[in-house]
């Protein structure tokens, strides 16, 4: 599919991201700052009720697998499975 006149087009929603309780609908996790879990890079992957997100670590021998449509029991949980690739 051809971009109209070659382009992006020039109206973009903008989101301000300093107030916090309008995109509280949207976030499904949050990293602490204590915690040793640093993202550096995230990948979505999937297709229509088995969407999973990967998300890899800064020391690059690390990552986390978030299963976005994992019925929990809390709203917004996701299943997490963490991961440590060693021998890299």
């Amino acid at each position: 599919m051809a971009l109209p006149d070659g382009h992006a087009s020039r109206n973009r929603a903008v989101w301000d991201l300093s107030k916090v309780a309008e995109l509280q609908p949207y976030i499904r996790h949050t990293f602490a700052a204590s915690d040793r879990f640093k993202p550096l890079k995230l990948e979505i992957n999937g297709r229509r009720d088995r969407r999973v997100v990967c998300v890899l670590a800064e020391d690059l021998k690390h990552y986390r697998i978030f299963d976005l449509d994992f019925a929990g029991n809390e709203a917004g949980e996701s299943m997490v499975q963490d991961v440590s690739v060693e021998g890299l």
